[in-house]
This record gives structure tokens, sequence and C-alpha cells, in this order.
């Protein structure tokens, strides 16, 4: 008769070398990013009051295509307002992976994936792939009082680059500045890529 030690220890050496698969296929980059601290995402925080937030939507993060795009409820797919994040490899489209680009979908999975965000759409509701245009908000509480925007962590911590279409763009001197301070402290891509390479 099979005893439990005789299954379970084959068991626990599977999880290990999974464990130290996935340790591996991480960007380094992302391994060591530090956890969110009221000291790290201050800059970040908004306060937006529930009756403001009665106009915006509300969903759970069930996929992250890349870092700045993310899929509600295993339907709507989102792009984020205002910014860019570098390229995964697109073998259909011909698209090669750009530098940072891992670290922007692994940060981005660490920050939302499974969780509930707030989605606050602008003037344009859709780009030009169908995806909806918007920023997006979690909320860093349970009483719901403090919220993180996304779209400006991924900017200010060098995620990302400012990327604005919209004639308008409500938090466009906000993203400015996140981005200005992000080239200055050569934070993440700033500092790590060379951006002749770079589509953009």
């Amino acid at each position: 008769m099979t005893t439990v030690k005789e299954i379970a220890k084959p068991m626990f050496v599977m999880y290990i070398l999974i464990a130290i698969v996935a340790l591996i296929k991480m960007p380094l980059g992302t391994l060591f990013s530090p956890p969110l601290t009221p000291e790290n995402t201050k800059r970040y925080e908004y306060i937006i009051p529930s009756s403001e937030r009665e106009n915006f939507e509300y969903g759970l993060v069930t996929t992250v295509s890349d870092g700045d795009t993310i899929e509600i409820n295993d339907k709507d797919k989102i792009r984020f307002l205002g910014i860019d994040t570098p390229e995964l490899e697109h073998k259909s489209s011909n698209i090669k992976l750009e530098c940072f680009a891992k670290d922007a979908e692994a940060r981005m999975k660490q920050l939302a994936l499974g969780k509930y965000v707030y989605l606050e759409k602008e003037s344009r509701d859709k780009d030009k792939y169908g995806r909806l245009l918007r920023n997006v908000f979690l909320p860093l509480d349970k009483e719901e009082t403090k919220f993180l925007y996304l779209n400006g962590y991924m900017l200010g911590e060098g995620y990302a680059r400012l990327y604005v279409l919209e004639k308008k763009l409500k938090y466009k001197s906000d993203l400015e500045v996140y981005q200005e301070e992000a080239q200055l402290d050569k934070k993440g891509l700033w500092g790590s890529c060379d951006r002749e390479k770079f589509r953009w």
C-alpha cells in the first residue's frame, strides 16, 4: 500500500521545480520590485468621492495582456489612457520583443491581476482595435477612500512612456510630470533601454 509520505515527497519536489521555473522566467527587475506601500504609492494616490465613482465602471481584472492592456470580467479589454508600454513579441504582426516589455507586463500582473478596479471613461470610448480606453484606479484600502492611479504609476515608475492622442485628457498634466521625473531619475526603461531601438 502506498503511504502518504511516498506520495507527498514527489509532489513536494514537483512544486519546488515549478516555483524555480517561475522565478527563472520572471524578469529580475520585477522579482525585486518593492511591494506597494504608502511611501511608494503616495505620489500616485487619488481620492475619488463615492458620488463621483457612481459614473465609473467596476470590474475584476481577469487577464493582463501586457503593461497597458488588461481584461475585465473575462470579456472587456481595457487599454490604459495616456500611456504606452514596450511591446511584447507578436509573431502574427512581426512585432519583436522590446526592452522592458516583460517587466511592464509582470509588474501589471503584480499590481492588478485578480483585483477589482474602477474604470474612468473620457471623451473617446474605444481605440481602433475595439479596446475600451480608460483611466484605471486600484483601491488601496478596504474603505475605498484612496486609489492608486495605475496609468500614472506605470508612467512614473518607468514602465511606460507618455502617449496622448486625445485633445483633452483629464490627468495629462500629472502624466507629463510623472514622465519627466522618471526620465530625470532614469527609472525603469529610461535607465535600462536604448531608446533608439524602440519603435517609438
